[in-house]
C-alpha cells in the first residue's frame, strides 16, 4: 500500500500543476480588466494551496464567488 501511495503523489502534483496552467491560461484570455481580476483570483488561489495546509476545494470556492462577484 506504501507503494501505491508513493507512486501516486507525483500524478497528484502533476495534475494540480496541469489544472492551475490550464486555469492561468484561461485567465489570460479576456478584456484587461478581466485578466486583472481573473490572474488575481488565480494567484490567491495558487498562493493559497501553496501556503495553506487546508483543501484547495476553499480556494475553488473562494474564487468562484470573487469572480461571480467581480466578472458580472
Amino acid at each position: 500500500m506504501a507503494a501505491l501511495r508513493g507512486g501516486l503523489v507525483p500524478i497528484a502534483y502533476g495534475l494540480s500543476m496541469a489544472t492551475g496552467l490550464v486555469t492561468a491560461a484561461a485567465a489570460a484570455s479576456g478584456t484587461l480588466p478581466e485578466e486583472a481580476v481573473s490572474l488575481a483570483i488565480t494567484a490567491g488561489s495558487a498562493l493559497f494551496a501553496w501556503r495553506s495546509s487546508r483543501s484547495p476545494f476553499w480556494a475553488l470556492v473562494a474564487g468562484g464567488v470573487l469572480g461571480l462577484l467581480f466578472l458580472r
